[in-house]
Order: C-alpha cells, then structure tokens, then sequence
C-alpha cells in the first residue's frame, strides 16, 4: 500500500520548502519515498502521512517523523528517522 507524503525541508538559512510524494516502504526506523522533486542526501526533513484508518471512525491521525535523507536515485529517497509521533485532526462534519 503506498500513502500520500507531505514533507518540509528543515533549513534554517532558507525559506521553507514543501513538498510531497507517495511512500515505497515504511519503518520504525526510516522511510522510503517518491518524491515530487529531487531531494539531496543530508537533507534534514519533517514528514507528515495521512493514516489510512480513521480513530473512531471519525479522527484523521497523522503519522509525522523527522530524519535524514541518506540515500537519493532521481525521484527515489531514502529518509533514516530519529523520531516520529502521531497528530490527530478531527474530521470535518
């Protein structure tokens, strides 16, 4: 199953760059995703992914890690995370 990645390149000395993708694989430890642009080893980014199942049937949760990216090939990126944690927002009524 491949999910909807939104990602932000964490930069002090530049303005934010956003960005998305869709993922390839998935750990506790790293992630590996298509992303709609190049991006470039050592790049620190924040990933948020929308969860495909609703918390209750109604609470969209967010997975969000921050990491690395360790390894480019084109558009292919890998990311090692150092943490990620889970967001809710509540679904419109």
């Amino acid at each position: 199953m491949t999910l909807e990645v939104r990602y932000v390149v964490l930069d002090r000395c530049a303005p934010a760059q956003t960005g998305s993708g869709r993922t390839i694989d998935l750990s506790s430890s790293g992630l590996s995703l298509t992303a709609d642009r190049p991006l470039l080893t050592g790049q620190k980014l924040e990933v948020s992914i929308d969860w495909p199942v609703l918390l209750g049937g109604g609470v969209q949760l967010q997975l969000i890690m921050s990491g690395t990216v360790v390894r480019t090939n084109g558009l292919a990126t890998a990311l090692q995370c150092k943490s990620s944690g889970t967001g809710s927002e509540r679904a419109a009524e």
